[in-house]
């Protein structure tokens, strides 16, 4: 048995399939005008996991943990960073806040998150993964001509 997932970024689906022939996955609804013209333009993305069933289990009993808000899911998560990256965080010393003079802050100063626990830790740990990332979110500090400071974020949606 085969179980394929079935992704745009608008939504996530699966299905399993015993047999190996032509199958065919409808979608009933479309989210949104912008998820229909997305498939449209781009398609679904569509991921096989190879492992079957219970394969697919034990991996999702295995990331379980990356997504919860306790020290059990920020213990996973540095641990899943350590073991599929080599990647490790050390806990900067207390006070864990920085106090920043505007002033000092120049138009390309780089600011770079790495969220370890809850839900959106979970998350950011798996994009960092995949991508080959240390960083979660980031974040670009420009002045413009009159020097007021403004800071462009990583992570925002649009209006759709």
């Amino acid at each position: 048995m085969d179980l394929y997932v079935f992704a745009t970024p608008y939504r996530v689906t699966w299905d399993y399939y015993f047999l190996g022939r032509e199958h065919t996955l409808e979608i009933k609804e479309w989210e949104s005008k912008a998820e229909y013209d997305y498939v449209k333009h781009n398609g679904v993305s569509i991921f096989l996991m190879p492992s079957g069933t219970i394969g697919t289990l034990r991996a999702l009993w295995d990331v379980f943990p990356l997504f919860t808000n306790t020290g059990w899911g920020e213990n996973a998560n540095l641990a899943f960073l350590k073991k599929h990256m080599g990647a490790t965080f050390e806990e900067r010393p207390k006070p864990w806040v920085s106090e920043l003079n505007p002033d000092d802050i120049q138009s390309g100063d780089f600011l770079v998150l790495s969220k370890i626990r809850g839900r959106w830790g979970g998350f950011e740990t798996l994009e960092k993964w995949v991508t080959g990332a240390y960083a979660g979110h980031t974040a670009v500090c420009l002045r413009d001509s009159e020097g007021k400071l403004w800071v462009g974020e990583s992570g925002h949606e649009n209006e759709e």
